[in-house]
């Protein structure tokens, strides 16, 4: 309960106390102790009708909640269900466990470097089980979960599951790297990744069109695009620093002298311009590689209709070509 109302103030760090602090504690009652189900239904109600709706902000069904038990990988919030959990974890305890009690029971004063060898290869080979046997159960309660939903449900369900997709969630709230989000950030990105409305969005956006989560991400007004697009071209380009030579920011194309393209949509400004420019990083030296940053947000209309490679297509047509240098 506490930590419930710590999550009205500040839901990120409450999220994070739970699956990095909290919810380990009982992990490791669930390893020592069997047939604890009964005993953990009170938790189970306190989870569901306390902690989730006051992180969440919104109502969810049983599919919801059984989603949400998964992995952030496989689309969920890592919330497990702690009636379902505990017969798994004891089980897994006991074969990850077996090696180091079968030697305990035969009482030897000494162990060799052989059985040493052997003890731990058997340990790393459980751990190896267990692991398969969690990536199986959670890909099974996935599929079963999909089968229960909508196509365009089940294809939002996909998007969660690629990877880097979760990143954000799974990361710890340090404000040392800015990764701290206050309430009204968190609330919405739970709703992003879960296509829940968001509280509080006005009717219509300031450039007089009407808003809706779609046109929020593509809105030119204010700059926020341009924004967006700048960060991720910065990143990308002080990452590049560290390992590549002669980096630049919107380095200028070579300017044209007669050449002719066979798109009228080709930017033939004098003043065109790429996103980055390195030496060495799939090629020699001399050669540099021009690339663009590119954001899709593919949960949107706008974003899931476009083909793969459309952003680097339409790229090219900003006069790459009229550059020697490998384009991507």
């Amino acid at each position: 309960l506490s930590l419930s109302l710590r999550c009205k103030v500040e839901p990120q760090v409450a999220y994070a106390a739970y699956t990095f602090g909290l919810s380990k504690r009982w992990l490791f009652l669930m390893r020592t102790m069997d047939n604890l189900s009964d005993l953990f239904i009170p938790l189970e109600n306190c989870i569901q009708n306390v902690f989730m709706p006051t992180l969440i902000k919104h109502q969810f069904c049983d599919n919801d909640r059984l989603l949400f038990t998964l992995p952030a990988k496989f689309g969920g919030l890592g919330i497990f269900d702690p009636t379902v959990t505990c017969h798994d974890e004891y089980r897994h305890s006991c074969t990850a466990t077996k090696p180091l009690v079968d030697m305990i029971m035969d009482q030897k004063l000494e162990i060799t470097f052989e059985e040493m060898k052997k003890l731990k290869s058997s340990m790393s080979h459980a751990k190896t089980m267990i692991s398969s046997f969690k990536t199986a159960s959670h890909n099974q309660k996935l599929k079963l979960l999909k089968g229960k939903l909508e196509p365009e449900e089940a294809k939002h369900i996909d998007i969660l599951c690629k990877k880097g997709s979760s990143a954000w969630l799974t990361s710890l709230p340090l404000e040392e790297f800015g990764f701290i989000l206050n309430k009204q950030e968190f609330a919405d990105a739970i709703s992003l990744r879960y296509n829940l409305p968001i509280k509080g969005m006005p009717t219509y956006c300031s450039c007089g069109g009407k808003n809706s989560l779609d046109h929020a991400l593509i809105c030119k007004k204010g700059g926020f695009v341009s924004m967006r697009h700048n960060q991720i071209r910065d990143l990308e380009a002080n990452l590049m620093k560290e390992v590549c030579k002669d980096v630049q920011r919107e380095p200028p194309l070579i300017p044209l002298t007669g050449e002719t393209f066979q798109l009228r949509s080709t930017n033939t400004a004098a003043e065109a311009r790429l996103d980055i420019s390195a030496r060495g990083v799939w090629n020699t030296l001399i050669k540099p590689s021009l690339m663009c940053a590119s954001f899709i947000q593919e949960q949107i209309p706008t974003s899931a209709k476009l083909p793969m490679g459309h952003s680097k297509n339409m790229k090219r047509r900003r006069r790459g070509c009229t550059t020697k240098g490998s384009f991507r």
